[in-house]
């Protein structure tokens, strides 16, 4: 349950990707079977019923398909068209879209961290890539050229083979930076380097033309030098698991069985066919594919090392699918073998778990409007409806009959049916069962229409609001996704919702007692905010001005990041169509990655530039957009000098000033009546602003105009560009008004500046010069956050927010009739709005300074209160070069988990009489590592509302420092009546009972970590501690039983790089029996649950034994 297979490869692909397993050790098997055997003694499960094997569903066509992953959002594929070269993105049956990569032909394929990692055997590069949309994240150069990938057992890295006759090299990326790790590993012993596999901190690699295998240490990819016999044929694959290598050859007709200790050959396994790529399960079998026409992939029992059957007619370990099948994988929920057939073109999937099941298992479902009748089934279910459910049985025979309690099914046998409730209210049971095996397994389907009345508001003030529920099972909840109060709600019907003051839109969740939600909506206009209709009608102009040749234009690619992410927020985030956006750049870009250049975008061939006709065009564009419901937004970002913007800079007549481009403004004014808000970022970009201010018009400019503009990446992240406008757009990603967005946009560019100071790159007083401006009253007089001078503008920049719109403006609610479908309103359709009702400020100013290590530090906030209850405050910690650690949570959202510290209410505020703020601060001594730590303070209500304060930093340069460690880890020390034998062989790991036993442990970068420390007996009892124990204070242990809440976490001191006891105590006490021991120190992300974690345990066990 906890295995997660993902690798394979091109013609004679590699083996399982073990770092997207949970790539354990037998010790750490031991700990999931204990997880896995708490979990069943509470659940109830299926009957499982034998496998036997059919083609489910195939996909055509595909142009040469090959290797194929499973992408971390657990329903989709990528596979590589060998033919086309095409990168496809498979969904639910379908090609969801495809991408081709100009001059690179794909090789192989990598998924980790929402990141799809593809190598170039002919170009030597690795192009990283989103899995959402398939857009180029960075490219890094590796070698001549680059075939195969795995991870590293630890996640952290990814290893490359480049074969190249007599310079062979591995290459190590690291993932959180995305970049080399060091140069490529060059090994003499390499020929022609072909499939990697890692397992237990070991990598082994095969040879194109050699039998050996050479194995490595993971980290420093030192050649171990372990002498492994030639095995008589080449391997086409190789899987390794806890005790064996196994390796197919298409050649040979055989699987040959290698002992992992002693690398002897236990036996070879023949084959009846071509055995070529294998796909390991992380746990029991290994799938085989027969790489000839015959399309038959068999299964593999690793505890017997047999094949039960060759013959797929005889029995249900093999099954047909395609024609040369060339690569496989299994999806993330351990259910579906994916399997790729080159000559059929077509991807083929087949259920494989062992076990009946349907999907979906639970479903809520809106009535129909009339009645379907008692339990029965139609021949036809007649016009679609949006509440119609299809259901799909897999892991059987395929022999099924299907049946309900109530509603409609489509009919009574097949893999598929679909599901028609009836009007009344209730929960209804869908049930299939095999008739081979007569196993069987049900589906629960809540039939509810749940209304909030009224389902949406448009107020100007904070009044309380009164709603009414009904239908579903009473009781309710009700929650607030954005802010405001609850009043007078008793889980019955009625409440009233009090909003907040800032404008937005502000959704109430309402569930009722078997899971049904409903969304209500408050929309907040107290400021003249415009509210935007579903159907709105906006527009942007987006300019990089050029060239891109980085030996003229040295800023092109921080230019195209900037411009890309500008497009990405408003096309991907903000619901603009690509109708709405006008790109204009030197070169090609397909910034969503659907294969088409992205609208306005200019060639830059035959010599052609961009110069002022370009811009021309693009507000005669905006012109034949006639009038919109929101100010067109025009964004320019590039070269400029005083009174000039350069669309070419090697060209400088190709370029626009100030007062062509305020003609260009006014000829659209006047012909549309639109509002216009320019945002430059350009050196003396402050210049423009005389001659642009007009009224119904706002321009904001990065500098003054004597001031220059810095767009600054660093090389340990390209893909992250410092600058104003990059600021800004992350602002406006954050869903706060464009003045806001000015505000934020100015204090996080000079905390940068302070930060980089604090790194010793640059000096912030030299550097922070650029002064961004604003100007919208159209007087001329602009506005400088820096200056702190007064100033009557910013009324209109106050009002606008780039917000997606809202199916709620000027229209009722669209019925959403299952669950999944209205959960978007969620995510997908509104804004995430900050409370401002409450605020959180650091009192530490924007720097502590430099501190020694471990030196007590104060921090300090003070929280505005205005009409909120404080529930906690704490301060977020960045620490330097802390990879964290991202985890996902029941609705596919990502978390990352930094550190927490826990303020608490000062005594002095306390005395405060009626205070409208709150002051919070707690000592903190955790800065032991060499580095620049940020700090964010955040504060909860007690109503759910939250808020953020800016950034500040600390330092600890202090000689006596420890470097921060390259990734979390903990490690176990045994000890023998004062003796460390941790690094002994288990001989030396032999206590009697007048020996004296010590365990101590150390964490290192433990923050945003839980702890859990473990012992498990020779009796069957497991302990574990929340403190340090001496064979007598009994409190300090938990015995395990079947409730997981028995399980207990470490409660006592935890130091980062310093040993605390777990265990010191005289074995004469004779309270731990005679037999084998296993220790287990285990960090959990923070916060989270234990079962759910374990891709992301770190680990570290110990073994020992007590003799009578």
């Amino acid at each position: 349950m906890f295995f997660y297979n993902i690798n394979r490869h091109g013609r004679s692909p590699a083996t399982p990707d073990h770092g997207n397993n949970v790539s354990i050790s037998t010790v750490k098997k031991t700990i999931l079977f204990f997880i896995f055997f708490v979990i069943c003694a509470v659940t109830t499960y299926s009957h499982a019923v034998e496998n036997k094997f059919d083609v489910d569903v195939s996909l055509y066509p595909f142009s040469g398909p090959s290797t194929i992953v499973s992408l971390d959002d657990g329903l989709s594929q990528a596979v590589i068209n060998r033919v086309s070269g095409k990168i496809s993105r498979i969904k639910h049956d379908q090609v969801v879209f495809e991408r081709t990569i100009d001059n690179f032909k794909p090789f192989d394929l990598l998924a980790v961290n929402d990141d799809l990692y593809v190598t170039c055997s002919e170009c030597g590069e690795v192009k990283v890539l989103s899995q959402i949309d398939f857009s180029l994240k960075k490219t890094i150069p590796v070698n001549q050229t680059a075939t195969y990938m795995t991870l590293s057992s630890d996640r952290s890295k990814i290893y490359v083979s480049s074969p190249l006759k007599s310079a062979d090299t591995i290459s190590m990326i690291d993932i959180a930076s995305r970049s080399l790790i060091s140069p490529p590993i060059y090994d003499p012993d390499l020929n022609i380097v072909e499939k990697l596999v890692t397992r237990n901190g070991k990598l082994f690699a095969t040879s194109r033309i050699s039998s050996s295998i050479n194995i490595y240490d993971e980290n420093t990819l030192m050649n171990l030098n372990i002498p492994t016999p030639t095995w008589g044929f080449v391997p086409d694959d190789i899987v390794v698991t806890d005790n064996y290598i196994y390796l197919s050859s298409i050649e040979e007709m055989k699987i040959s069985v290698i002992d992992l200790e002693t690398f002897e050959k236990i036996k070879d396994i023949e084959f009846n066919g071509s055995p070529g790529r294998m796909i390991f399960d992380g746990d029991h079998y290994i799938y085989v594919l027969n790489s000839n026409r015959t399309g038959k992939v068999f299964r593999l029992d690793t505890d017997t090392n047999e094949f039960d059957d060759n013959s797929c007619f005889q029995s249900g370990n093999c099954f047909y699918t395609g024609s040369d099948p060339e690569d496989a994988v299994i999806s993330r929920d351990g259910k579906v073998l994916y399997v790729s057939n080159y000559s059929d073109n077509a991807i083929s999937y087949h259920f494989i778990s062992g076990k009946l099941f349907i999907e979906p298992r639970d479903v809520i479902v809106k009535p129909s409007d009339d009645n379907a009748g008692d339990t029965g089934v139609s021949g036809t279910t007649g016009e679609e409806s949006s509440n119609i459910v299809t259901l799909k049985a897999g892991g059987g025979s395929g022999n099924y009959l299907w049946s309900v309690n109530g509603g409609t099914l489509s009919a009574t046998s097949g893999d598929e049916v679909s599901f028609t409730p009836p009007s009344d209210e209730d929960i209804y049971k869908v049930t299939v069962q095999d008739l081979d095996s007569l196993a069987t397994a049900t589906s629960e389907i809540i039939v509810v229409d749940i209304r909030v009345t009224p389902e949406t508001l448009t107020v100007s003030d904070q009044n309380p609001l009164p709603f009414n529920i009904t239908g579903g099972t009473p009781p309710y909840t009700v929650s607030i996704l954005q802010g405001g109060t609850i009043e007078h709600f008793a889980g019955e019907s009625d409440f009233t919702f009090s909003p907040p003051l800032k404008d937005g839109i502000y959704t109430i969740e309402v569930m009722d007692r078997n899971g049904a939600k409903k969304y209500a909506n408050v929309v907040m206009a107290s400021e003249g905010v415009t509210v935007l209709p579903a159907d709105a009608s906006r527009a942007a102009i987006i300019v990089a001005g050029g060239p891109s040749d980085t030996h003229i234009n040295g800023i092109w690619p921080e230019l195209e990041l900037a411009a890309s992410e500008i497009y990405r927020i408003l096309y991907e985030e903000k619901g603009f169509t690509k109708e709405q956006l006008y790109l204009l750049s030197p070169v090609d870009l397909d910034i969503d990655g659907d294969g088409i250049e992205d609208q306005g975008t200019i060639r830059n061939e035959h010599g052609v530039f961009l110069d002022e006709s370009y811009i021309g065009d693009a507000f005669q564009w905006a012109e034949n957009a006639k009038e919109l419901d929101q100010p067109l937004l025009v964004f320019l970002m590039g070269h400029g000098s005083y009174d000039k913007y350069y669309l070419n800079v090697k060209k400088p007549e190709n370029s626009i000033d100030a007062e062509t481009l305020d003609q260009y403004l006014d000829d659209y004014q006047q012909s549309t009546g639109n509002k216009v808000v320019v945002i430059m970022d350009s050196c003396h970009s402050g210049s423009f602003i005389d001659d642009l201010a007009g009224e119904n018009r706002a321009i904001i400019t990065s500098t003054g105009e004597e001031n220059i503009a810095f767009y600054i990446t660093h090389s340990d992240n390209k893909n992250t560009v410092h600058s104003f406008i990059s600021y800004f757009s992350t602002w406006i990603r954050k869903g706060v008004n464009l003045k806001e967005c000015y505000e934020r946009a100015c204090v996080d560019l000079e905390n940068f500046y302070a930060e980089e100071s604090c790194s010793s790159i640059y000096d912030t007083q030299t550097y922070f010069s650029q002064n961004p401006q604003y100007e919208d009253e159209g007087d001329g007089d602009y506005y400088d956050l820096l200056m702190d001078q007064e100033s009557d503008d910013g009324v209109m920049l106050k009002n606008i927010y780039i917000k997606r719109p809202s199916p709620y403006a000027n229209s009722s609610r669209k019925q959403h009739s299952i669950l999944s479908e209205s959960r978007s309103l969620k995510g997908d359709t509104l804004e995430s709005i900050s409370d401002m009702t409450m605020s959180i400020v650091s009192m530490n100013g924007n720097s502590i300074g430099s501190l020694s290590a471990a030196e007590p530090v104060n921090l300090k906030a003070k929280v505005g209160i205005a009409q909120s209850n404080i529930e906690a405050v704490y301060a977020i910690l960045k620490p330097p070069g802390m990879k964290m650690t991202a985890t996902r949570d029941e609705n596919d959202i990502i978390h990352l988990s930094y550190p927490q510290i826990r303020l608490a209410r000062t005594e002095e505020d306390r005395n405060l009489e009626s205070p409208d703020s709150e002051i919070w601060e707690t000592l903190w001594n955790g800065a032991v590592y060499k580095g620049c730590y940020e700090i964010n303070f955040y504060a909860r209500s007690q109503n759910g509302t939250i808020a953020f304060s800016d950034a500040i930093t600390l330092s600890v340069y202090d000689d006596d420092a420890p470097e921060p460690p390259e990734a979390p880890d903990i490690e176990l020390f045994l000890g023998k009546n004062g003796n460390d034998i941790s690094g002994e062989d288990s001989t030396s790991k032999t206590f009697s009972k007048s020996d004296h036993l010590t365990i101590n442990f150390m964490e290192r970068l433990n923050w945003g970590y839980d702890l859990y420390l473990a012992i498990f007996l020779p009796d069957g009892r497991i302990w574990t501690f929340n403190g340090a124990f001496d064979g007598i204070d009994s409190s300090k242990i938990s015995n395990v039983t079947y409730d997981p809440a028995s399980i207990v976490k470490w409660k006592a001191e935890r130091i980062q790089d310093n040993k605390l006891t777990l265990l010191d105590m005289d074995l004469s006490q004779g309270i731990m029996p005679s037999g084998q021991y296993l220790v287990c120190a285990l960090m959990v992300p923070q916060g989270k649950d234990l079962f759910d974690m374990a891709p992301y345990w770190v680990f570290s066990e110990q073994l020992f034994s007590i003799n009578d």
